[in-house]
């Protein structure tokens, strides 16, 4: 109980940001709920949409083959809260780990409302380094080279649900942090 009092318990200014946190997430998820496959974006989405594009140009850039260009976008997109989330807790700041859960939620919510769109192809695309025939659906492309288009909607669902327990989860921590910061601190032995 010690170390997660120690390394997880919020007090003083910090539990004014969690509770920024834990609002935003509660707000963002509101706007989610019942309606992610219309293409709802997160707050989070003006990082990693361009961390998105950024993977498929960088992908690009090193000459890899055309299927690793398209799946470097999610990649990135991925990755890069759990980098961010990976540097926190490598220097102590476990708290910190709550904000990259949610991110990562809905980032992975986001790339689930391209997959489940992948077989209508209703969302409007943000490519800036493609233009006319050279604008692709990331996941049409990838689901039809994989003989799963027809399941694109499942997958998009299956991958919105762990984009919920994601959120969730972030949620979970936040409260739990809030909880451990009102425990009695546990004193050592001398």
């Amino acid at each position: 109980m010690e170390y997660l009092i120690r390394h997880f318990a919020i007090t003083g200014w910090k539990r004014g940001l969690y509770a920024f946190i834990f609002i935003l997430l509660c707000w963002q998820l509101t706007q989610f709920w019942g309606n992610w496959k219309e293409g709802a974006s997160s707050v989070f989405y003006v990082i990693h949409g361009p961390v998105h594009e950024i993977g498929h140009a960088v992908a690009r850039g090193l000459f890899l083959p055309e299927v690793i260009v398209v799946m470097a976008g999610s990649l990135f997109q991925l990755m890069t809260p759990i980098a961010i989330g990976i540097y926190f807790v490598w220097h102590g700041d476990w708290p910190a780990l709550s904000l990259c859960l949610g991110w990562l939620g809905f980032a992975t919510i986001e790339m689930a409302t391209y997959m489940y769109d992948a077989p209508f192809g209703d969302l409007t695309l943000v490519a800036p380094f493609s233009s006319g025939d050279d604008l692709i659906h990331d996941f049409e492309y990838l689901f039809t080279r994989w003989h799963c288009l027809g399941s694109a909607c499942r997958i998009g669902e299956v991958t919105a649900t762990i984009g919920y327990v994601f959120v969730f989860a972030a949620l979970a921590l936040i409260i739990a942090m809030f909880v451990l910061g009102f425990m009695p601190q546990v004193k050592k032995d001398a």
